[in-house]
Formats: structure tokens, C-alpha cells, sequence
């Protein structure tokens, strides 16, 4: 999962489940998690650090 442009209110997202956001909670400090269905979310948060932290957990 790479890091790609902020969206034009100038947020980072990231589509993940919510089973895998139940594994990071530790990493979701300063964030928005905004629910698309019964599964699925978007995380979306301003800073850049806390977006590339949440890739990292996301990935292993």
C-alpha cells in the first residue's frame, strides 16, 4: 500500500475493513474513520506521520 495524493479538502484516505482497523486501534490516534458499508471504512486524517504509521501496521 503506497501513500498517494490528499484529496482536495487535503486529507489522506485510506480504504481498509473493519477487521483489520480492530487489529491497529493503538495506531488510530488523530483520525477519522468514516464507514462505507457493513464492512469497509475510510480512514482519513490530515497528517502525514499518522497516515504512513497506519500503512505500516496495516501492512504486517
Amino acid at each position: 500500500m503506497d501513500l498517494g495524493p490528499k484529496d482536495p479538502q487535503g486529507y489522506y484516505l485510506i480504504k481498509t475493513t473493519k477487521d483489520r482497523v480492530e487489529k491497529i486501534k493503538g495506531s488510530l490516534n488523530n483520525v477519522e474513520l468514516i464507514p462505507l458499508d457493513d464492512e469497509n471504512l475510510i480512514i482519513r486524517t490530515k497528517s502525514r506521520k499518522t497516515i504512513l504509521k497506519i500503512i505500516k501496521a496495516l501492512n504486517t
